[in-house]
């Protein structure tokens, strides 16, 4: 990330050619793994550049933006600049997205984004309930879907921390989901 490589990597995220911007945001994703990273590259503008990666919705840069996405809202001083950079309609998109790891990426993302208070609200009027319970109603059992309905079902439970929104998801059958997945066999999903 020294000598503006950084701004170097974010232009060419956003090229033209689906390769090279999958493989710039490759590397997004990759530097964003690192905690010491996370917060710098949100101040240095990142969020602007990811957001336009997803865009032209091609497959494989999709998911590599919003893995991005997903390391970078580990850190929690960048869960408000990632809801307020309007990147959410495209992540809550991705939830239904049908390459599994771009759901899974999402699904991670919204997790850490509804541990904020502010943007549990703006998940609920986004409409990204029902894509998070439609993931939890699938039965797939692989454990890469396995991974994601933890994602899924650790933002449900972030959301209905929110005693405003608790009646409107007990309508969309969050309490019966919750019950279901209650009696799973997978530990990880109780």
């Amino acid at each position: 990330m020294n000598e503006n490589g950084l701004d170097i990597i974010s232009t060419l995220c956003r090229s033209s050619e689906n390769e090279l911007s999958y493989l710039a945001c490759g590397v997004i994703a990759n530097i964003s793994e690192f905690q010491e990273n996370q917060i710098r590259m949100v101040e240095e503008g990142i969020i602007h550049h990811l957001q336009y990666a997803m865009l032209p919705k091609f497959t494989s840069v999709n998911r590599e933006s919003i893995r991005a996405f997903a390391n970078l809202s580990a850190a929690k001083e960048n869960i408000v600049p990632i809801a307020n950079s309007g990147a959410l309609t495209n992540l809550i998109e991705a939830l239904q997205s049908p390459d599994a790891l771009t759901r899974r990426f999402a699904a991670m993302t919204m997790s850490n984004l509804a541990s904020c208070e502010q943007n549990i609200y703006r998940i609920f009027y986004e409409h990204g309930i029902v894509p998070l319970i439609s993931i939890l109603r699938q039965v797939d059992s692989s454990e890469n879907d396995m991974c994601l309905q933890q994602h899924a079902m650790a933002c449900l439970a972030n959301l209905t921390s929110c005693h405003v929104l608790q009646h409107d998801l007990i309508e969309f059958g969050c309490v019966q989901l919750s019950m279901e997945h209650i009696k799973c066999s997978n530990v990880l999903l109780r």
